[in-house]
């Protein structure tokens, strides 16, 4: 199950590429569709052109994955080799009590007994200040934050960063006003400058 571009004039065996799942598009750069949305064959691809104000989250544009779009045949190339589940993992202090949390499944078994029947346990996040469940982290510690991917402002537009907690996965945005914490954060410079606010 996918969502897959494919170039008009390839003939019968067409060269392309996997452009997402459902909503996460996450092998491919806003850009990057934006490029290849006219040389699409609409019998093979889905419809970029529908699906770009959907909501679909899209890569991040990490600095190491720059290059020139010179060509379809470059931009496949270049989202055919990537993995859509990429993060880019930092540290930042911020209130993470303001954030939707998920609960996080922790397999078990009878101890010493690898093989016998495993048990899915679903326990608070551990960065979630509602959690008063007993564990090991320390007090105030930095929180573990990914960089999930790029959505598109349903009114204003413009593209701005998704956030993911590094351990549950509940996913969140900064508002402009909140760019201290990117500021004081781990990340480094490079990515700093590409980090986008709601």
């Amino acid at each position: 199950m996918g969502e897959y571009f494919y170039p008009k004039g390839y003939g019968r065996e067409p060269v392309g590429c996997k452009i997402g799942t459902c909503d996460d598009w996450r092998y491919s750069r806003f850009e990057e569709l934006l490029y290849l949305q006219d040389f699409a064959d609409l019998s093979k691809s889905t419809d970029i052109r529908y699906c770009l104000d959907k909501g679909m989250t899209y890569r991040f544009p990490f600095p190491h994955e720059d290059y020139e779009m010179t060509s379809v045949e470059r931009v496949v190339e270049k989202i055919g080799h990537r993995n859509m589940f990429d993060r880019h993992q930092f540290y930042a202090t911020l209130d993470m009590s303001r954030f939707d949390h998920k609960d996080i499944c922790v397999g078990v078994h009878p101890v010493g007994e690898k093989h016998a029947w495993n048990v899915n346990v679903f326990v608070p996040c551990v960065q979630d200040p509602a959690n008063k469940m007993r564990h090991t982290r320390s007090p105030n510690p930095p929180f573990v934050i990914h960089i999930f991917g790029e959505r598109r402002h349903p009114e204003a537009g413009h593209l701005y960063t998704v956030f993911a907690c590094g351990y549950c996965g509940g996913l969140f945005s900064l508002s402009g006003e909140e760019s201290s914490i990117i500021e004081n954060s781990s990340l480094e410079p490079e990515i700093m400058k590409r980090i986008k606010f709601k």
